[in-house]
């Protein structure tokens, strides 16, 4: 029996239980944030990227904040980016047309 069922018709919620299985989750080195992932399903694949692209927005966004806060705040460095070479499908291959 699956450890978890669908909140809708289109299994929304299994795909996020998927997403959030397949993840390890982040790391700082040297000031650049690294993201891993180990999914073994192309959309699961997808949704963890599009996750990705949402936090790097964020990132950015608080970044601009940074930069009108006081002087204690406004040295903290975020990243820009979160290299993603740690994503690793499993038994599929992805190629980029």
């Amino acid at each position: 029996a699956p450890i978890f069922y669908p909140a809708n018709k289109r299994g929304y919620s299994k795909n996020e239980w998927l997403k959030h299985l397949a993840s390890d989750g982040f790391e700082i080195s040297d000031g650049e944030l690294f993201f891993y992932a180990k999914p073994n399903n192309p959309n699961i694949e997808y949704s963890i990227n599009k996750f990705l692209d949402i936090v790097e927005n964020e990132l950015i966004e608080c970044g601009q904040v940074l930069k009108s806060s006081s002087g204690k705040f406004r040295a903290f460095i975020l990243p820009k980016s979160i290299n993603r070479k740690h994503i690793k499908s499993q038994n599929y291959k992805t190629s980029f047309l």
